[in-house]
């Protein structure tokens, strides 16, 4: 992928976002959640495999009532409980 303008086939974006899925998931499995979902950190090898980057803000799960406030992530893709400062856990991610 050269170009960021350059479109992607439908099955292209569907095995992108089957891989993001099952990489967070693999996360998941480890109590990790990413806090900063966005394009930006989803990078590709050379070989055209979907790789998640950007583990800045990552939190390992801990009780829900501790994990509130602010991510460090960029507004538009923090989700609203996030944004409200509320209690959060891995469906932020989403």
């Amino acid at each position: 992928m050269k170009h960021a303008e350059s479109k992607l086939a439908y099955k292209d974006v569907v095995s992108f976002a089957l891989a993001m899925a099952r990489g967070l998931s693999h996360l998941y499995l480890f109590g990790i959640i990413h806090r900063d979902v966005k394009m930006e950190n989803m990078h590709f090898d050379g070989e055209g495999t979907l790789k998640i980057a950007g583990f800045g803000v990552v939190r390992i799960k801990a009780d829900p009532k501790e994990m509130t406030g602010k991510t460090g992530s960029a507004p538009m893709y923090m989700a609203p409980e996030v944004l409200k400062g509320k209690s959060y856990n891995y469906k932020c991610d989403v």
